[in-house]
């Protein structure tokens, strides 16, 4: 057989196996979309009066902003029966100063990031990719790698809103609805504008080093506090990325102030923001664990990748898309997130039990990558994190050769696992908790759904979530 022969044939079983797996994955797609439907209308507004009109109108609606929300909860529109509600319309930045931006809720991160670049400034806490919208981002309490003032709610000074009999309200922390709205997935009225705290654009440098867990546990909090007094050493983004092979160990990633002497390096007079059409590591990183053979190397080649020690900027960092995420097999791939949010003490015990669900064989769920990241106690009514813990990314490819129920099995265990621990789960994917998780993970639910009804009696404002909270 000639050479050309075994190279054709090999082809040939690649590209069968690509269709393969190409079909279970439109088959898990569909089964997905069956069980959040999307809405009949989607209807994009141009003023503030046509936003009353539709409020006063008498439809069920959700909002949608970006679009670049997972399947859930959450809604972005994905609700039957009911109206889309699009904010892109409403992208105006209103005001500026040295402390405070002031933006329409459908303007997106990466807007915001564009307007204060050249300002010297940015935004102080965001989530990790910048084409989402604030308004969406404000009704999930988002959370990104900023230290001192992760997550969003501690970056919000006030916001104005569009409740459900059509009167515009203005919030600040002091207002008890405010603690509603802020990781209130939509469910009270329209976000209209917001105005963030802002923060110096500052210079940094990308530090990389690969620790043990316990190690990492001793060390953070330093990290924390030296953010805070400001040290020339201290972190001002940080994240980890959890070795999925050993889970003793994981890849600090730090990005801390330069030095006067690299401030003066040019590249800061460069294009502040990265090409929007690039590609990062993750979209290689993504071919490796698409497949279990080559899954154990991720971990050293990623050390490789991030172990640059370059010079950058905060907006240059925080302004990443999520297009970055979709690996060279994107398409036969159906990627979700799972966060979970354990306290400090139990953040190691917790680790442990977490290995044995995400290796367990028979649960067949593909495990990408896991970040862990700080995150603030906060006072939200649906707060996920009441004490200050550590936040436990995981992003997965859903195995397209297993049912969906095994799915569900194997996130209900997580979330056991987590409440085990004194920890929470996040709301905005996939919803296959229990009632009873829920409960115990949102102990303040009622309370939500006692506002909600009294607000909106005649629930104009509609999502999936809101479906689960009426059936407990």
């Amino acid at each position: 057989m000639s050479v050309i022969s075994i190279v054709c044939i090999i082809l040939l079983v690649i590209g069968l196996l690509f269709l393969i797996k190409l079909y279970y994955h439109n088959k898990l797609s569909l089964s997905l979309r069956r069980q959040y439907p999307s809405s009949v209308d989607r209807v994009a507004p141009t003023t503030q009066d046509e936003l009353l009109a539709l409020v006063r109108s008498g439809s069920k609606l959700t909002l949608v902003g970006a679009g670049q929300t997972f399947w859930g909860p959450s809604g972005d529109g994905h609700f039957p029966g009911c109206t889309q509600v699009d904010l892109q319309n409403f992208k105006d930045i209103i005001s500026f100063d040295k402390k405070v931006v002031t933006v329409q809720a459908g303007c997106t991160w990466k807007d915001v990031l564009k307007f204060l670049s050249p300002k010297g400034y940015s935004v102080r806490a965001m989530q990790s990719y910048s084409d989402f919208t604030i308004g969406c981002s404000i009704s999930v309490n988002c959370h990104g790698q900023d230290l001192r003032h992760n997550p969003v709610y501690f970056s919000i000074r006030n916001l104005r809103i569009m409740i459900p009999n059509g009167e515009i309200i203005r919030l600040s922390r002091r207002n008890p609805l405010f603690a509603y709205v802020v990781g209130g997935y939509g469910l009270f009225g329209i976000i209209l504008e917001v105005t963030l705290f802002v923060t110096p654009n500052v210079q940094m440098r990308k530090h990389v080093q690969t620790k043990f867990i316990s190690d990492y546990l001793e060390y953070l909090p330093y990290q924390i506090d030296s953010s805070w007094n400001r040290d020339i050493n201290g972190s001002i983004l940080h994240s980890a990325h959890l070795d999925l092979n050993t889970f003793d160990k994981c890849i600090v990633v730090e990005y801390i102030p330069c030095s006067p002497k690299e401030n003066e390096s040019d590249i800061f007079t460069k294009l502040d923001l990265i090409d929007e059409s690039g590609h990062r590591d993750e979209t290689y990183l993504g071919f490796l664990t698409n497949y279990p053979t080559l899954k154990t190397g991720r971990s050293c080649i990623e050390m490789v990748l991030e172990s640059t020690n370059k010079l950058t900027t905060r907006n240059q960092i925080l302004s990443v898309n999520t297009s970055t995420l979709n690996s060279l097999v994107y398409p036969t791939s159906n990627f979700t997130l799972q966060e979970y949010f354990i306290p400090f003490p139990h953040f190691s015990s917790f680790l442990q039990q977490f290995q044995n669900i995400i290796m367990d064989a028979n649960m067949s769920i593909n495990s990408v990558n896991a970040t862990i990241r700080y995150v603030r106690s906060h006072s939200t009514i649906l707060s996920y994190a009441p004490q200050d813990s550590l936040a436990v990314v995981l992003y997965i490819d859903l195995n397209k050769f297993e049912p969906l129920e095994k799915c569900v099995q194997w996130t209900q265990k997580l979330i056991d696992c987590a409440l085990k621990y004194n920890g929470t789960y996040y709301l905005p994917y996939h919803f296959y908790a229990r009632p009873d998780q829920f409960k115990r993970s949102y102990p303040r639910w009622r309370e939500f759904i006692d506002m909600k009804r009294h607000i909106d009696p005649n629930e104009i404002f509609v999502s999936h979530l809101w479906e689960f909270l009426k059936s407990i």
